[in-house]
């Protein structure tokens, strides 16, 4: 049961309408993104900020204007009923409880797939939805036992993927990713090839950030909780680049324009079982 302190207030905080400009920003570069997106964009993030999951909406939004669009998210694969109920209601306080009722948001080490950022994400989303914007929202961790190497795991995630290409040829695959399984090579010490590395390169956009500052919501040997991140030097203006080659993995970059702000598990922002 869904539980909230002190005296009554929404179950999550209220966002501006899906086509208000302060939530579906084009940055530099995005309208470009859109005009050509291959099949899949992939967005490599630092799990447990609340820049990155608003600039991956952002992006989403745009993108949605000009073709149809596909979301996959790093949320356990059997979490899509739960999502597709959300998405398909009125988005009030009810829904939202349901929807934290799920596994997602129970997470042992919440690393921040279950931040209320990412709620946050799934309410712009729904909206889009409703708008006719956004075909679908897919979670695509996969599930497996643990007992083969990491391999296998990426393997799955990039499977996950692909399957939902082949189900929707015409549509954008929007992809929220942690950056390890973002990469589109193999880098050296890599014990494993990450999941983008499985997909053609000539389908795919996998777009790093720039080294950033601030902080995140992980999980470390001190247990789950904002942490510092190890980037300096001076913040550039928001935007999204396209680069000709691979470089470090990716052949894309994006900036968020700030510092990083740790995003908090939403099962303890919101409410509580």
């Amino acid at each position: 049961m869904l539980v909230t302190s002190g005296a009554a207030r929404p179950l999550a905080p209220p966002i501006e309408p899906a086509d208000s400009p302060q939530v579906c920003s084009s940055l530099p570069g995005t309208e470009a993104l859109a005009e050509s997106a291959p099949r899949f964009v992939i967005v490599g993030e630092i799990h447990g900020t609340d820049q990155v999951p608003r600039l991956f909406g952002d992006i989403a939004c745009v993108v949605a204007r000009r073709r149809s669009v596909i979301v996959a998210l790093e949320f356990d694969e059997r979490s899509d009923e739960d999502v597709a109920h959300f998405l398909a209601s009125p988005g009030d306080d009810a829904a939202v409880s349901r929807l934290l009722r799920s596994d997602i948001w129970a997470r042992d080490m919440a690393d921040g797939r279950s931040s209320i950022a990412m709620l946050t994400l799934l309410r712009r989303l729904r909206d889009w939805r409703a708008a006719g914007r956004v075909v679908e929202v897919h979670g695509t961790q996969p599930r497996v036992s643990g007992r083969l190497d990491q391999h296998y795991y990426e393997l799955a995630m990039a499977d996950r993927w692909a399957s939902l290409a082949d189900t929707h040829p015409n549509s954008v695959v929007l992809i929220l990713v942690g950056s390890l399984h973002a990469r589109l090579v193999r880098q050296p010490g890599m014990m494993f090839a990450p999941a983008a590395s499985h997909l053609l390169p000539t389908d795919v956009v996998s777009l790093q950030s720039e080294p950033a500052t601030g902080s995140a919501w992980n999980c470390q040997q001190d247990g789950c909780a904002p942490h510092p991140l190890a980037g300096k030097g001076t913040h550039k203006p928001a935007y999204i680049r396209v680069l000709p080659t691979i470089t470090d993995g990716f052949n894309g970059v994006f900036s968020v324009g700030t510092s990083l702000t740790a995003s908090a598990p939403a099962i303890e922002t919101v409410g509580a079982r």
